[in-house]
């Protein structure tokens, strides 16, 4: 999957980044994390399995491809952020649920959550487990960039969200999340991960993202 999408479901372009390494906002349950979204999200669908090794995922863009097993994906999103925490540049992963929240958003005031008349959100995380999680998601402000954080942003790039949410080949994800040799393992119970990417400096749909404003 890895389908870049607006607010309003439109195709648009991400960004790149040269860096291997991609720092994670993780969503605590009980823990209020204040962020400001940066472009566009992409959207995907993972797998989880919890095994005896780790909690293994896997992303795929077929969500009916496991039929003879009793999983079901979840349907997700993931957006370049600034961590009002620390001001630094991370990617936020997050369930269906957030994002119809920005849409609102977007829907209320015309303008792209992620643009340069867009705000700062609060998210909220409570319970635990698929069914019990719940999140409350409330606009801090509106906030235009300051010339510090165009300038962070145009100087390391956005993270390449399209290549770090891939989907696997369909003949992989099995092997992945139920073979012997192991799969993708996740910490704890958390739905967030931190990844390494390769560096994606060749021609790809994920043009380089220059903020102009």
């Amino acid at each position: 999957m890895g389908r870049l999408v607006k607010w309003d479901n439109e195709i648009g372009n991400s960004g790149k980044k040269d860096d291997s390494r991609v720092p994670f906002l993780k969503l605590v349950s009980g823990v209020k994390c204040v962020m400001r979204p940066v472009g566009f999200p992409v959207e995907f669908y993972k797998f989880f399995n919890r095994t005896a090794d780790g909690m293994r995922f896997a992303i795929t863009d077929d969500p009916d491809i496991l039929q003879n097993y009793d999983l079901e994906p979840s349907h997700r999103y993931a957006i370049n952020v600034i961590d009002r925490s620390d001001g630094v540049l991370k990617v936020l992963e997050f369930p269906y649920t957030i994002y119809e929240a920005l849409c609102k958003y977007k829907e209320m005031t015309n303008e792209d959550p992620g643009g340069k008349n867009g705000a700062d959100f609060s998210v909220s995380k409570t319970g635990s487990g698929k069914k019990g999680t719940k999140y409350e998601v409330k606009k801090v402000q509106e906030t235009k960039f300051t010339n510090d954080e165009v300038k962070m942003i145009n100087g390391q790039g956005l993270y390449p969200l399209r290549e770090i949410f891939k989907a696997l080949p369909p003949e992989k994800i099995e092997n992945v999340l139920f073979g012997e040799s192991g799969g993708v393992v996740e910490e704890s119970d958390s739905e967030e991960t931190t990844q390494d990417v390769e560096n994606n400096n060749g021609d790809s749909e994920a043009n380089e993202v220059k903020l102009d404003f």
